[in-house]
C-alpha cells in the first residue's frame, strides 16, 4: 500500500473504534455507576416495560446507541479522503435495492435458520424453561405485537445494520479485496469485525459471572472472546458473499438486523449452554452452502458489474452470450 494510501485507511480505524469504543465505554461506566438499563436488545422488552428513570438515563442511552455508528462514520470520512469516487459507489451500494428478488429471501431464511435452531434444541433439552415461564406470566409473551416486532427490527436494521455495514461490508471488504486473497480477505475482515466488539463482549461477560475466582473469570472472558471470534469469521464469509454475488449494501444492512432481530425474540431467556450453539450455527451454514455451491461461488469473487446492479449484470451476461454465438457462427 502507497504512503499516500494509508492515510484514509487510518483514518477509518480510529474512527471506527475510537467512535465505538469511547461511547461504549463511557455509558457502560456511567450504566453501572447510576443502576442504569442499556438500550441493549437482550433489555428491548424489559426497557420497554420499565421505561428511562430520567434524562440522564436516556443521554446515557443515546450515548450508548451512537457507538454503533464508528464504522459508518470512519467508512465515509475514508472514502472522501480517497478521491476515487468511493464515496458515491459506497452511497449507490447502500441504495441498491434492485437485486433479484430471491436474495431477499436468502437473507431472511438464513437469518431465520441461524436462530431458529437453537431455539428447537433448547426446547427439547429444556434450556428455554425461563423463556416459557416469561411468557405464561405476561411479562415477555404480551410485549409480542406486531407494531413491537416491527419496532425492534427496523431499530436492530437503523443502528447495528446502519451504523456497521458500511464500514465492514463497504469500504473495508473492497479495501481488503483489492490487497489481498479472498480467503484471507473473510478471515482478516472477520478478526478485525469481531476485536470492534470486544468491549461489550468483554462487559457483557463479566455482569454474567457471579462468585466466581479470578482464575474461572479470566478463563470464562477468554473462551466468550475466542467463540466470538470464531462466530463472527463465519459470519463473515456469509456477508461477504452477499455482497460479492449482489453488491447491495442495503442487503447486507437488512441482513445484519434480521440476525440481532431473530435471536432477540427467539432466544430471549435461552441458557448458558445455547450460546454454544447459536455460535457455532455460522459455520454449519457456511458448510451446507460451501457445499451446495462449491468454493469458487461461495464466497466467490466480486462481480466485475456489480456496482452497476442486477439489470446491468443480466445485460452484460446477454452480451457476453450474444458476442460468444455470433464468434461461433463467424467459425463455423
Amino acid at each position: 500500500m502507497k504512503k499516500r494510501e494509508r492515510l484514509p485507511v487510518i483514518v477509518f480505524f480510529v474512527l471506527a473504534y475510537g467512535i465505538t469504543w469511547t461511547c461504549w465505554i463511557a455509558s457502560i461506566l456511567i450504566a453501572r455507576a447510576e443502576g442504569y438499563l442499556l438500550p441493549t436488545i437482550a433489555n428491548f422488552f424489559q426497557l420497554r416495560r420499565e421505561g428511562f428513570s430520567g434524562a440522564g438515563h436516556i443521554q446515557t442511552a443515546v450515548l450508548f446507541s451512537l457507538a454503533v455508528y464508528g464504522p459508518l462514520a470512519g467508512a465515509a470520512a475514508a472514502s472522501l479522503l480517497e478521491k476515487r469516487g468511493e464515496a458515491r459507489n459506497l452511497l449507490k451500494q447502500m441504495a441498491r435495492w434492485r437485486v433479484r428478488p430471491v436474495w431477499y429471501l436468502i437473507i431472511i431464511g438464513i437469518a431465520f435458520i441461524l436462530a431458529i435452531v437453537p431455539r428447537l434444541l433448547g426446547e427439547v433439552t429444556g434450556q428455554m424453561a425461563s423463556a416459557r415461564a416469561a411468557a405464561a406470566d405476561g411479562a415477555y409473551g404480551a410485549a409480542l405485537t406486531l407494531p413491537v416486532l416491527i419496532g425492534l427490527f427496523l431499530q436492530q436494521t437503523v443502528t447495528s445494520g446502519l451504523g456497521e455495514e458500511p464500514g465492514w461490508r463497504g469500504y473495508l471488504l473492497a479495501l481488503l479485496q483489492r490487497h489481498l486473497n479472498k480467503e484471507r480477505v473473510v478471515l482478516v475482515l472477520g478478526i478485525l469485525w469481531a476485536l470492534w466488539h470486544y468491549p461489550i463482549t468483554i462487559y457483557y461477560t463479566l455482569q454474567s459471572l457471579v462468585d466466581v475466582s479470578p482464575a474461572a473469570a479470566v478463563f470464562t472472558l477468554v473462551m466468550a472472546l475466542a467463540g466470538q471470534t470464531i462466530s463472527l469469521v463465519g459470519m463473515t464469509y456469509i456477508y461477504v458473499w452477499i455482497m460479492n454475488r449482489t453488491g447491495s449494501l442495503l442487503l447486507a444492512i437488512l441482513f445484519h438486523g434480521l440476525s440481532n432481530f431473530f435471536p432477540g425474540v427467539l432466544l430471549i431467556g435461552a441458557g448458558p449452554q445455547l450460546g454454544i450453539v447459536t455460535a457455532v450455527m455460522p459455520w454449519i451454514v457456511v458448510f451446507v452452502l460451501e457445499r451446495k455451491l462449491g468454493k469458487e461461488n461461495f464466497p466467490g469473487d466480486r462481480l466485475p458489474v456489480r456496482e452497476r446492479g442486477a439489470e446491468a449484470e443480466a445485460e452484460a451476461e446477454a452480451k457476453a452470450k450474444a458476442k460468444a454465438k455470433a464468434k461461433a457462427k463467424a467459425e463455423g
